[in-house]
This record gives structure tokens, sequence and C-alpha cells, in this order.
């Protein structure tokens, strides 16, 4: 065949792929044009002018224009293909070292159209030259490639994974991605310095949000670590859209058994308490996932019916620390809830009922009215623990106020038993707690939690006269009880319920306090039957004392300190404040606390001064409690009188100072100096005192608090204190986003912020801060967007307009002499957005920028200053017209 016959063909093959799209055209012309070669290019001459005619089409395939089309990658896949048969049949590299060489000279093509083509052809040879081999021993995949071209192809998208050009990168990452589990040849290791697989993990830090989710779609995940990547970016990415996808990622991918038990709570907490409804609600796809495998685990087979799924929700709680992070994962449960529920094909009411009845089976692994005896038999401590929080929050679920109250009773009725035979099981559920369990951990806090589960499911039984009174009873009985261990959340549950349920009017009350007298002086008589009115009690007797005792002051019913609640704080709650035992002066400053918080008097002449000495002299887990104590009650009265009773040395001095002669700031400076602690609970417990006073109040005292609030949230030492980073994270945007006079504090703090980091040598703490990261963070923080996520009035003008003020007089009267700080305020004037503005305040900037800009040296920091100044005499331009 002449040469011109043959460049015809292959114009003509790559013609038709181009128009047609369907497969069996392709198949056609693959077979078409690998038998021209084949038979038809013997000489040098017809292979010069086959090769001839594809460099030409090829060049023509890849010319600039603004995306990239599925004709034409509909031809260079007919090339690929057709290098593929033809290494087949004549076993020759010849169509390889064609395109290899094509991609080599046109890698640094001027269009970025062109250089995202070629890295586009490069992975399609990557991707189409592999071939599967099967062995009995081994099963792998080997490409047809040389090992020049491969080396050739790998080179072409490692410059080009550089690329200035995003959709470049992208297009490189998508072709790394087709090698990025091959092993290394090792005559490649200097080459493959960086190896595949690596450098789409490095795109997971891409500045262009587009190739992280780019990197996060093609990242092959087969090992732990690169789940854990995968975390971070759920973490720290700031894109929304890229949150997503890497969230939608680990559902479709992950099993949860690649990553740790915190790893899962983390990610829960995260999801729950993300500020965005659509991230939050990913949270069902990946807990979906979970449950499933959670079943498979359990049984080794695939089921993903409904009766399933339901058993695996249980099965889940062996995976997660539901002990630790009981809020967390009742909250994961009633997502799991919802989302079987809106997966069934029912509507309505059929839908929860359908749902109660995929649990209500008598063999089903879950608790419910025909089964929950079964947890009288059970000896492990965990099992019964993680049965009875599932049972409590199922029947929660389900019998919710959303449903009307017919459907409740039938899920009621389904899933346990009336209140005097669920009253008599919880009594013979006590005489089982005694049970050791040789091969469990913490027996006795998942004794305490099983109790506390199967005491919550009360709430939500029909309320008959009988089923009532047995109720209360058994309540009473647990508190007197001396053989079971009363802790605070067992104390709390239990008396709150009396309250809520038992005594629910106020003038209740006395009777109440009568009934718990009755139960402390039960315990007291137990302790010391031959001593009528003993003069103190043991540590164990008054420690359960003490605990009944706060339980009643934390329903906020017991505010009024009359004859008897006198005589129980003399007796229980000040002999305790010096006790040996931690758990017990917690308790006891938590009562003084509460106390402080409903009677003014005692807060001044007692309350504060105990706290007070607390902070300076007790061990840490006292230390929380006492400033959760303080914080309350500066939030009871107001941070003036409190400082003024907490720096006050004697009791008959308060009042008698005036705010001048003391120093406000003392107590504010304490917590701060807390929330600035190394020990995470410290600081997170101090940070968040900081950050309730703040919202409570706007004061001149809260501007220290928040620049160092502001600054610890970039320090690396932050960063590592995942609690304190979500907090301080999900803090900021609010308190800038509820109201423009929290905008404006924070750019007035804008000076003292930006000083601190000048000086930051006298605080090491900040020598990991990023400057040019808390500038535009303040940027974008004050900007307009912000307050219109909180739906605030957008009439409202911009504070931008008062940071570019206070830039530009920095940059005028202090004669910054530090380029990269001059840089740091040049690029901060460069991104701000001026509006609303007044005329003499347009005047007044642009006068600033004509004085300051000639002053400015460096071209770079000059030309973004520049971008100010144009858009404020665009601004000033619309005022002429």
């Amino acid at each position: 065949m002449d040469e011109s016959t043959i460049r015809e063909k292959v114009g003509s093959y790559l013609r038709m792929v181009y128009e047609s799209k369907d497969k069996p055209t392709m198949k056609k012309n693959i077979k078409d044009m690998s038998s021209l070669y084949i038979e038809n290019c013997i000489t040098e001459d017809q292979k010069t002018a086959f090769f001839n005619e594809l460099r030409f089409r090829l060049s023509l395939l890849t010319a600039g224009f603004k995306d990239l089309y599925p004709n034409r990658m509909r031809c260079l896949l007919l090339i690929v293909h057709t290098s593929v048969k033809v290494y087949y049949a004549l076993e020759e590299h010849h169509l390889f070292n064609f395109l290899a060489e094509f991609c080599k000279s046109y890698c640094d093509a001027i269009s970025p159209i062109v250089r995202q083509y070629v890295c586009l052809l490069a992975g399609l040879i990557f991707s189409i030259s592999v071939v599967n081999t099967q062995d009995d021993d081994d099963e792998k995949d080997q490409t047809l490639l040389s090992q020049k071209n491969y080396q050739k192809l790998f080179l072409v998208l490692k410059k080009r994974w550089l690329d200035k050009n995003f959709n470049v990168r992208k297009e490189a990452i998508r072709a790394l991605a087709n090698i990025q589990d091959d092993s290394i040849n090792p005559n490649l290791e200097v080459i493959m310095d960086c190896p595949p697989k690596e450098m789409i993990l490095l795109s997971l830090g891409d500045y262009d949000p587009e190739c992280r989710i780019e990197a996060i779609r093609f990242l092959s995940m087969k090992e732990s670590r690169d789940f854990k990547h995968m975390l971070k970016v759920t973490q720290r990415d700031q894109d929304l859209s890229v949150q997503k996808e890497a969230i939608r990622r680990l559902a479709d991918d992950m099993p949860y058994t690649r990553i740790s038990v915190k790893e899962r709570i983390d990610l829960i907490e995260r999801l729950i308490a993300h500020p965005e409804e659509e991230v939050r609600n990913l949270l069902g796809s990946i807990l979906h996932e979970w449950i499933s495998q959670a079943y498979y685990l359990e049984h080794r087979e695939e089921k993903k019916d409904l009766v399933a799924l339901c058993a695996g929700s249980l099965y889940l709680l062996k995976h997660v620390s539901f002990l630790d992070n009981e809020q967390t994962t009742e909250s994961a449960l009633f997502v799991i809830f919802e989302q079987l529920l809106s997966e069934y094909q029912a509507e309505g009411e059929d839908a929860i009922l359908a749902l109660v009845e995929a649990f209500s089976d008598h063999n089903h692994p879950c608790m419910n009215r025909a089964s929950y005896k079964k947890l009288l038999i059970i000896n492990s401590t965990r099992r019964k623990a993680a049965l009875a929080f599932h049972w409590h929050n199922l029947i929660a679920f389900c019998c919710s106020k959303r449903f009307p109250e017919n459907i409740r009773a039938d899920c009621r009725f389904k899933l346990a038993p009336e209140m005097m035979a669920y009253a008599n099981f919880v009594q013979e559920f006590l005489t089982t707690l005694n049970f050791e369990d040789p091969n469990q951990q913490n027996q006795e806090a998942y004794k305490r939690f099983c109790l506390i589960q199967l005491l919550k499911i009360f709430s939500f039984l029909d309320q008959d006269p009988n089923g009532m009174q047995a109720w209360k009873d058994l309540l009473f009985n647990i508190l007197a009880s001396q053989n079971i261990e009363l802790n605070p959340k067992l104390a709390e549950q239990i008396v709150n319920d009396l309250m809520a349920f038992h005594f629910p009017m106020q003038e209740d009350t006395e009777i109440a306090l009568n009934e718990f007298v009755d139960v402390l002086n039960l315990l007291v008589t137990n302790t010391y039957p031959d001593v009528p009115q003993p003069s103190q009690l043991d540590n164990t007797t008054r420690k359960h004392c003490l605990t009944i005792f706060n339980g009643m002051l934390k329903t906020g019913r017991f505010h009024r300190i009359g004859t008897i609640l006198q005589s129980l704080y003399d007796f229980i709650v000040y002999p305790s404040l010096t006790s040996r035992n931690p758990a017990e002066r917690i308790l006891a400053y938590e009562a003084v606390g509460i106390l402080s918080i409903f009677h003014e008097f005692f807060a001044q002449t007692q309350g504060i001064i105990f706290l007070k000495s607390a902070l300076a002299m007790e061990v840490k887990t006292v230390k929380l409690a006492c400033i959760d104590c303080i914080g309350d009650i500066v939030l009871a009265y107001n941070y003036e009188k409190v400082a003024k009773w907490y720096v006050s040395k004697e009791p008959n001095e308060i009042g008698g100072s005036s705010a001048e002669e003391i120093n406000l700031n003392e107590l504010v400076d304490r917590i701060i100096e807390i929330s600035d602690d190394s020990d995470h609970q410290l600081a997170f417990v101090g940070s968040e005192t900081l950050i309730r006073w703040i919202f409570s109040d706007n004061r001149s005292e809260w501007s220290e608090a928040l620049v160092h609030l502001f600054l610890i949230y970039f320090t690396a030492e932050t960063k590592a204190k995942q609690q304190l980073r979500a907090l301080l994270g999900r803090f900021f945007p609010i308190f800038v986003g509820v109201s423009r006079a929290n905008q404006l504090h924070l750019v007035n703090i804008f000076d003292k912020i930006m000083d601190k980091l000048r000086n930051r040598s006298l605080n090491g703490k900040l020598a990991t801060v990023n400057e040019e990261e808390v500038a535009l963070c303040i940027v974008k923080w004050t900007s307009q967007a912000v307050r219109e996520r909180f739906n605030n009035n957008k009439k409202e003008p911009s504070v931008h307009n008062k940071l570019a003020k206070l830039i530009l007089k920095d940059l005028d009267n202090r004669g910054d002499t530090d380029d990269y700080y001059e840089y740091i305020y040049c690029k901060m004037a460069s991104v701000l957005k001026i509006d609303d503005i007044g005329e003499a305040e347009l005047k007044r900037l642009i006068q600033l920028c004509d004085e300051v800009i000639p002053e400015i040296s460096n071209p770079k920091n000059c030309r973004m200053l520049q971008q100010l100044h144009r858009k404020l005499i665009g601004i000033q331009v619309k005022f002429n017209m």
C-alpha cells in the first residue's frame, strides 16, 4: 500500500471515531487501524507515512481549546488501543515509543490545554497498556511499556504535576493514579524518588481545591495510612466541597476497622458538630456503611436487609467507646435509626412501625419486649451495658413526640414491658450487680452505666399509678442502698426523675425535701445504729450523702436555704471541702458553686473565697470543677461584681473598694493563664469559660481574652489539642457572624494581635504562628459575607472600611521597616472588600493610600496596595456619576 493511502486511512479511522459515540464503531476502527499497521506498514517509508500522519493528527487533537472534548478523547483511546494490539501482534514497541516521545516533545507546550492533553494521553497509555497475569501463587498487573518509555512518561507527569495551571495538575494527578500501586523498578528508584502514590498524597494539600478533590477521588486507599490522610482532610481542609468529597470517599471505601476507636469517635463528633447541614447529612451514609460492616464482622455474611442492618447498629457498639463518649454515640445511634427509617420503602407511620417490627423478633440480638430478660443471664458487663444503651436509645427514638401517641403506644408495646413488670425487672437486675467479670476492665463503670440506661427507659413507659409507685420506691431504694456505689451521674439521673415525674409541682418541693432527708437519715442510721446523733460521718457515708445532696441542688428546685438545707450544708458539704478524696471535694465545691448562684451573700462571704483558694492549691480534677463554678457565678451576677469579690482579701472588704482601687482584670487574667496551660483539659475548660463570658456581655476586660484566644487558635500546640482547636474553630465564626459590633471588636484588637506577633520572643508558644494566616483570617472573619451566613441585617456597612484605615495608618505612622509585616499589611489591604462607605471616609482612605504608596519600596507590596487604591477610585467614580 502506498504512503498516501496509509495516511488517508489513518485520518479516516480517526475521523470516524471522532464523529461516532458507539462502541462497535470504536472496536471496528481499533481492529482496522491495527491491521493497517500490521499488514501494510512493512517498509520504513510506509511506517514513516503512518507515524507522520499520526503526529499531524495528534497535534490537531491536542490543539488549544478551552476544555477537553470527549470526541478528541475517543481518538486518543483509538490510538492507544491500536498500540496495544500492534504490540501483541508484532511484539514491537514502535507505537509506544512514538507516543512516549510525542508526550515528551509537547510536555512544555505554551498552551495549558496542550499540556493537559499530554497528561491525558500519558494516563491512557499507563492505563490501557496494563495486562493482568494471574498465577496460582500471585496476581499481578504488568505493563507492556518498556522501561525507557515508562521512565519518559513518568517524568512528563512528574513535571506537569507541578504545573502552574490547576487543570493540568488535575490531569496529571488522574494519570499518576494509574501507576500509584505499581512496584518501583530498582533501575528507576532515583528518578522516582517521590513515587506516584506519594505525589497523590501530597496533592491532598494542593493550594487549589479542585486538585485536592481530584487527589481524593483517585487515591488508592489500601493501607491504614491512606485512610488517616483522608481523615485529616475532613478535619483540616477549609473548603466545604473538599470536605464533602473526602467524607463521601470514606463512606464508600473505608472499612472502619482501619482506623482507631478514637479516630472513629472524632470523625463522628466533627460531622455532628459541623456548621454545614450538607456535611452533617453525610454522617448517615458513613454510619450506614459501618453497621453493614459490623454485621459482616459478627456473622461473616454480607446481608443488607433491614433486620441485618438493625442488628448491625448494636454490633457497631463493640467498635466504639460508648462508655467514654456517651453523647456522641447516642447521637450516632439516632442518625443510624433515622437513616434506616428513611431507607424503608413504607411512608409515614408505616415506616416507624416496620422499623420497630425489624427490632422486635424474639431471636433478634437487640433488646425488646420479648427478649429483655436475657440481660439477667448475660455475664459480660460491657455487653450488658451495650444492650441497655442500645435499647434505651431505640425506645427514645421510636417513642419520641415526633410520632403521634397511637404510634408511640404501638412502639412501646413491641419494645418494652409495662411499668410494673419493668420495675420488678430492674429490681431483679440490681441483684446481679455483685457479679464479678474477671475478663472485663472498668466493671463498676459499665455496671453503673447499664443501670442508668435502664432507669432512663422508665420515662417512656405507660405511667399507670401502680407502676409509678413501684418506680418511685425503686429510685429511693437505690439512693438508700449501701450495696450500690452511688456516683454523681447515677444520683443526678435518680433525683431528676423523682423531681420531674413524682414531685413535678413547685408545691411538691417541700415534700420531696423531707423524703430525701429521710433517705439521708436512713443511711446514717444504718451506718451508726448505736449512735443517735453522730457528730461527724465516716468518709464513705459522707460522700454517699453528699452525692445525693449535690444531685438535689443541681435540679434547681432546692434554692431556698432554710434550716434543713443549712444543717445539711454544715454537716455534709463543709467537712467535705477538706476531704482527702478529690472526688468528694469536687462534689463539695460544686455544691458551693450552686449555692453561690442562688444566694449572693453566701457567694460574697464564702463561695468565691473557697473557689479562689481551690484554683491556687487544688489538683487538676478539682480545679476543672472550680473553673466551671466560677464561670457560672459570673454569668449569674456580673463580671465586675464577682471580680471585686475575687480580689478582696477579707469578707468585710467586700463592697468597700471602688473599681479604680482594685484590679478588675485579676480574675479574667487568672482564667486566661489557665486557658494557656499545657494540660489539654485545663486549657479547654479555661478557654470555654472565657468564651461563655465573652458571649454573655460586652466588656472592655474581654479584649485581652479575645486577643489571647485568637492567637492560640493558630499555635502548633493548639493544633495538637483537637478538642480545643474545634472549640475555637466554632467560636470565632459564630462570634463575628452574629453582630457587626463583634466584628468591630475584632478590628479594634487588630493592633494588639500584630504587636504580640512582633514581640513573639516574649511568648515562645507564638513562634509557630503563621502571621499571614492570622492576618487573612482577620479579613475573612470581619467580612460582610460571614454576617450574611447568619442572616443578619445586610444593610449594615462592612467593617472593612475601619480595618483599611487601621492598616493604612499603621503603614504610614509606624515607619514599618520589617518587610515581611509590610507584605502582610499590603496583602490584607489587597483583599479587603470596601462598600457602604461615606464620601468623607472614602476621601480620607484615598488620601492615606496616596501618602503610603510612594513610601513602599517593594514592588510586589506596592502592587497589592494599588489594588486597594483602584477599588477606592472605582467607588469614587460611582459617587461622581
